[in-house]
């Protein structure tokens, strides 16, 4: 399966952010997109660990909060 080329990828984050009602910062879409794992899948995990830190931390989505997340993201695979 082909990996989803930059227009698709920024679609299925802001649709993954959208249907849980988070606003993501320029620059977390920014970084996710030059740095995550080019998947459909990890798309949709990586918004949900974002939701999951947001809630618990209460911050908001920003570039700091996208790197930590892919990072530890990363760590556990």
């Amino acid at each position: 399966r082909q990996a989803p080329d930059d227009e698709v990828l920024v679609a299925v984050l802001r649709k993954q952010f959208t249907d849980r009602q988070l606003v993501p910062s320029p620059s977390a879409m920014t970084y996710l997109q030059r740095h995550m794992e080019r998947s459909f899948d990890t798309a949709q995990r990586i918004v949900a660990a974002m939701d999951r830190r947001s809630l618990s931390t209460g911050a908001p989505i920003t570039r700091a909060l996208a790197q930590s997340v892919l990072e530890d993201l990363a760590r556990e695979t």
